[in-house]
């Protein structure tokens, strides 16, 4: 394991780099977290209207949103992550 060292008020703390790791997921978690509630109904009505079934709809909200999770590594970096879940969601509907 590297060890680092961060300056926090004047005093060296180790920092290794598996601290470094959590953040970004913890980044990940609250950026998909945001994007579930700000996205989950719209998604569920984009689905309606692509396949005229609500329950499908939501079982393909679902299912959306848990392909979201599972690459949820890649939202910090993206530009657009309303297009990245539309087109999850498109693909999802075929």
């Amino acid at each position: 394991m590297i060890i680092r060292q961060a300056v926090i008020a004047n005093a060296l703390l180790p920092v290794s780099n598996a601290d470094a790791r959590p953040a970004s997921n913890r980044d990940a978690q609250v950026l998909f977290e945001r994007l579930f509630a700000d996205y989950q109904h719209p998604i569920i009505n984009y689905l309606y209207r692509l396949l005229g079934d609500g329950a499908l709809a939501e079982d393909l909200t679902q299912e959306t949103f848990t392909r979201a999770w599972k690459d949820r590594q890649r939202l910090p970096e993206l530009d657009n992550p309303r297009a990245w879940l539309y087109r999850i969601a498109t693909n999802v509907a075929r």
